[in-house]
């Protein structure tokens, strides 16, 4: 026993010395074994054989290091040492505590895709991790100004639209629905795109004018249209008070602001110098080799999404700011309709990162517009999808002559016919807590019921995740209770109504189990639920005399029930030849039999 136990401990140190294990991309549950030899191959032809990096001007990390501790810490504030106290413990909190090392590759294969490695940049806990994400809380709160630019530029034309094509979920994707529903708008040829490799392609030198511009662009539209703040008058200069939990705040730039460890003011130049140190600074560790990216972005870091959507923004609201004005000058009224119309469906288009979904304009004229709006290093392509109905992150999106309709799609499902296992939710003994666990369920519910523009597509959705909580070992009871919960709460009345106990009744019927159908108004059993009990009508055309004892000479066999006769008026009499006798014999032979009673008396 002791030998097969070294021989098998043995066996494992020599697959680990020769494979690497990694995760799959959109499969969190499924592993990859990976030759070492191979994986290390790839990686250096990622590094040293394309144009995204360049060898460091120093190999040395410590250097690195020194460099962005002293603008982090010591400038800009945004970070600082561990300190402890005279126990021994911990006094900065984690999340201002600066790390001391840079950025390592990470790797995921994507078996979607003829298993491409994808590699990645592991920004978490690094140098710049605290600058990472105080670019991204200040570029969130002036993501609402850039909207309002975006809608106001519409309104030149009379176009009324809820905002640019950024989105960060489905629920815009809806709100653009409702609005195609109410200018009747239909399409059978939609399409979706898909920038194929946005991050490894963005200029960092554009990247930089773009993002300047749009710095500056906010901060005008905020002097000249924006007062209240502290009582700021208009053409007042003002700044930006972002806080690391609450919303930020604008406020004239003439008062009194303190800055601390959970606090910034940010100005227009500080938020540039931000971004270009950021962007200068982009250094990864590839084994013992140090390198620079100096074309696109890491998808690890926290601004990243922030930098590349905003980026984007700048190129379609430059297209916009000239198309519009044009449209909406010219002297020929027909001209002017047809153009101004184009517009109105451009403005449904919907962009979450990299990916575009355009349900109205025509496929070709679609890409010669994209190929106005974005440069030439950044193509759009053909369609990834076209059709009558087509995926759009986590919806299938259609029109059935009618409206708009949408239900839930989920991509992980093609991965599971390929035999990947996906898993989607916590085990039930994982170590978060209870209250997490049963939490998801609240959560997914919302979000179908975001999605999903129909009852019947919601009951579908939400008896599979019942399913899988049941299949999971979730209890049952308090399952039940959280779906009662949340569909008391949002499909009681109306005709979204739904009863409380469907999810439940639905997953009975799927695994076979009877359940007897109790209306939520009666407490008794429904008929229609109960095709075995006699459907037979009662009788009410005159009341039934109380059956008499039988005379020891009629047997009760010979007797038929009146209450399970049905009467000679009714539309379900018969004559059956079979012994069954009518109402009218049953009563002749009653007075029979009482009259020979009587007689023996």
């Amino acid at each position: 026993m002791e030998k097969a136990v070294k021989a098998y401990d043995e066996q494992v140190k020599t697959s680990r010395r020769k494979l690497a294990i990694l995760g799959a991309d959109k499969a969190a549950s499924t592993y990859v074994l990976v030759c070492k030899s191979h994986l290390a191959r790839q990686m250096m032809a990622e590094v040293t054989t394309t144009k995204t990096y360049e060898n460091a001007e120093t190999q040395e990390i410590k250097v690195i290091v020194s460099k962005h501790e002293k603008y982090v810490v010591r400038e800009q504030r945004l970070a600082e040492h561990q300190q402890q106290d005279e126990h021994g413990n911990d006094i900065i909190p984690k999340y201002r505590v600066f790390k001391e090392r840079i950025p390592v590759f990470g790797v995921s294969i994507k078996l979607h895709k003829k298993n491409i490695p994808r590699f990645m940049a592991k920004s978490h806990d690094t140098t710049l991790t605290q600058l990472s994400q105080w670019i991204t809380k200040t570029l969130k709160a002036m993501v609402p100004v850039s909207e309002e630019i975006w809608r106001n530029l519409f309104l030149v034309a009379g176009i009324v639209t809820d905002g640019s094509w950024v989105i960060k979920n489905s629920a815009k994707v809806r709100e653009k629905m409702r609005r195609m529903d109410l200018q009747s708008f239909s399409s059978k040829k939609q399409q979706t795109y898909d920038f194929s490799t946005m991050y490894t392609t963005l200029d960092l030198q554009e990247m930089k004018k773009k993002m300047g511009a749009y710095v500056d662009l906010v901060f005008e539209h905020m002097k000249w249209n924006a007062t209240g703040y502290q009582e700021a008058k208009r053409g007042d200069e003002k700044v930006l008070l972002v806080h690391r939990k609450l919303a930020g705040k604008w406020l004239a730039a003439n008062g009194k602001h303190g800055d601390t460890l959970c606090k910034k003011v940010v100005t227009p130049d500080r938020i540039k110098d931000w971004i270009n140190y950021l962007l200068d600074n982009l250094y990864v560790q590839a084994g013992d080799l140090t390198m620079k990216q100096v074309i696109g972005i890491p998808m690890g870091a926290s601004c990243s999404p922030f930098l590349a959507n905003l980026m984007l923004f700048m190129y379609e609201l430059e297209y916009f700011s000239k198309a519009i004005p044009s449209a909406a000058q010219k002297k020929d009224a027909a001209v002017k309709a047809k153009r101004i119309q184009l517009m109105r469906e451009l403005s449904m288009c919907t962009r979450y990162i990299d990916d575009i979904w355009n349900p109205l304009v025509e496929p070709k004229r679609f890409q010669n517009i994209c190929a106005q709006i974005y440069p030439e290093w950044l193509p759009v392509g053909k369609p990834e999808s076209t059709g009558e109905k087509v995926n759009y992150l986590d919806m299938t999106i259609w029109h059935d002559g009618t409206q708009w309709q949408s239900k839930l799609y989920d991509k992980k499902e093609e991965l599971v016919i390929k035999g990947l296992k996906i898993n989607k939710f916590p085990h039930i003994q994982s170590k978060i807590t209870t209250r997490c666990k049963y939490g998801c369920i609240t959560s997914q519910l919302h979000r179908y019921s975001q999605v999903c523009t129909k009852t019947k597509f919601f009951v579908e959705a939400a008896t599979n995740l019942y399913e899988a909580f049941i299949k999971k070992g979730y209890q049952k009871q308090k399952v039940d209770k959280h779906f009662e919960k949340f569909v008391m709460r949002n499909f009681n009345r109306g005709p979204c109504y739904i009863h409380p106990q469907t999810m439940q009744r639905r997953y009975n019927r799927r695994i076979n189990v009877a359940q007897p159908f109790r209306c939520h108004k009666e407490k008794t059993t429904c008929r229609r639920a109960s095709p075995s009990k006699s459907r037979t009508p009662k009788l009410q055309s005159m009341p039934l005399p109380p059956q008499p004892q039988p005379h020891p000479s009629t047997p009760i066999s010979h007797i038929s029930s009146p209450c399970h006769t049905p009467t000679s008026a009714s539309p379900h009499a018969t004559q059956d030849d079979g012994g069954h006798k009518t109402l009218t014999e049953v009563f002749q032979e009653i007075s029979r039999s009482m009259g020979q009673h009587n007689a023996q008396r």
